[in-house]
């Protein structure tokens, strides 16, 4: 599968060989060769941040809920999966359900942060 796509991609190089208008490359070719490199610089960026973001909500423990609603995947992976989505803009708003348990709202402090 991924050697077919790499056969693909030369054989769309190629073919945009012969569209050239410089000496190097085609107009389309050079087209994509700048679009590919600002979005790789884009996508280390964002995938730091979506990282930085998931570890933020497991640590503070909100959307737990949503993280959980991916099916077969661990915690970690749906705090992954769910912080991704909200990069990508399928907003959800946060949740905190797991501390509007009368149990484990033990101090002021857990009900104010319930509030």
């Amino acid at each position: 599968m991924l050697l077919n796509a790499l056969i693909l991609i030369y054989i769309v190089f190629k073919y945009m060989y012969f569209f050239k208008i410089n000496e190097t490359y085609g107009l389309m070719t050079a087209l994509l060769l700048g679009v590919f490199e600002a979005v790789v610089p884009f996508l280390g960026i964002f995938f730091f941040f979506v990282i930085f973001f998931t570890l933020m909500s497991a640590v503070l423990g909100n959307n737990r809920d949503l993280a959980e609603s991916y099916v077969g995947a661990p915690l970690p992976v749906g705090y992954f999966f769910q912080t991704f989505e909200n990069g990508i803009g399928n907003l959800s708003a946060p949740t905190i359900n797991f501390l509007e348990n009368k149990k484990n709202a033990k101090t002021p402090l857990d009900h104010f942060i319930v509030f």
